[in-house]
């Protein structure tokens, strides 16, 4: 059986062989060229093709009411396989595959073209429709998995920051906290009172606040009395370190209390008795054995030389300055 035998048969099993004339005659409303409106020309002529699904596609398409097909997508069909040239030359190349070496008309190769043209349109367009909606699902899909990884990642930042949150004003809460009860109690006594014809002023309420103040001040008074307080407690501490050394220097001739005041100068004052204890070591290491003389006599002793370089470090600097002055005296 030849191609155009086949084609015949194909077209009048569906009974359009007159349809897909009338198609191409000028004189009963046809395209002149099989090129010109082909979408129009391709929707006509599936028509009569002889499966049940593409006519009952090809109905629903032409139906202006009804969005079969994406007016979107139709035009980026057109304009993929359609409006191209090399598309169209494909096509005719194709088509003269097919019929080279068959002894058939010219105006049957331009039906054939025609229905072939047809047929592969509505073929690209069905592709790109189902491709559209496997992509939109798809989208779909990795919109969801987008979202619950973005949503996932953001719980776990919140909650870090919650909890950073809360571990730097845990204080600030709970004194909130505290404050919403104390707030809450208040006022059930209020309505208790009330119901039970007790009169409490409203500016009785703020016992509160005027207690955080009173604290505040107190608090303030407090400090201000603990430093005078260490202030006072210091300048005893040093008069009577002043005192011990007095003592201690007082029988020395007045260059060694020169000498002795110089050594005592850096001790570090760590308290009254191990003061007293280091003053006396220092006066009995280095001056137990002198007596005050007057100074036009000659004395001739077995005291060791004295080590100016050897000084004992006193770290409070009032000590210090306080031994300086007896120095100057």
């Amino acid at each position: 059986m030849t191609i155009e035998s086949k084609i015949k048969a194909i077209l009048a099993e569906s009974g359009k062989v007159e349809e897909a004339t009338d198609i191409n005659d000028p004189s009963k409303g046809g395209a002149m060229n099989p090129d010109e409106d082909k979408n129009r020309v391709g929707k006509q002529v599936i028509g009569g093709k002889g499966t049940k699904d593409e006519n009952e596609h090809t109905k629903d398409a032409e139906d202006g009411d009804q969005d079969v097909i994406d007016p979107i997508k139709t035009d980026n069909v057109t304009k993929i396989a359609g409006d191209n040239p090399d598309n169209k030359k494909g096509i005719k190349e194709d088509i003269e595959a097919l019929v080279d070496g068959e002894d058939l008309t010219e105006e049957f190769k331009e039906k054939a073209a025609t229905i072939f043209e047809a047929a592969v349109m509505t073929r690209v367009r069905e592709e790109v429709v189902a491709l559209d909606e496997a992509y939109a699902i798809k989208l779909d899909e990795e919109k969801e998995i987008f979202k619950e990884e973005l949503t996932e990642k953001i719980d776990g930042y919140l909650g870090y920051i919650v909890e950073q949150w809360l571990e730097q004003n845990e204080i600030a809460l709970e004194s909130g906290m505290k404050s919403d009860i104390l707030e809450s109690f208040v006022g059930g006594m209020k309505s208790l009172f009330e119901e039970h014809y007790i009169d409490v002023p409203e500016e009785k309420y703020d016992v509160l606040g005027e207690l955080q103040e009173q604290v505040e001040i107190l608090s303030d008074k407090l400090d201000e009395t603990v430093a005078s307080n260490v202030e006072l407690r210091t300048q005893i501490l040093e008069s009577e370190a002043e005192k011990l050394v007095e003592s201690y220097a007082s029988n020395l001739v007045e260059t060694d209390k020169e000498k002795f005041i110089a050594l005592v100068e850096d001790l570090e004052f760590d308290g009254l008795d191990s003061f007293d204890k280091k003053l006396k070591t220092i006066r009995e290491s280095y001056f137990s054995k002198k007596t005050a003389k007057p100074l036009t006599e000659s004395v001739v002793t077995d005291e060791p030389i004295l080590n100016e370089e050897a000084k004992v470090t006193v770290t409070d600097p009032k000590m210090r300055s306080y031994l300086s002055t007896l120095d100057r005296l």
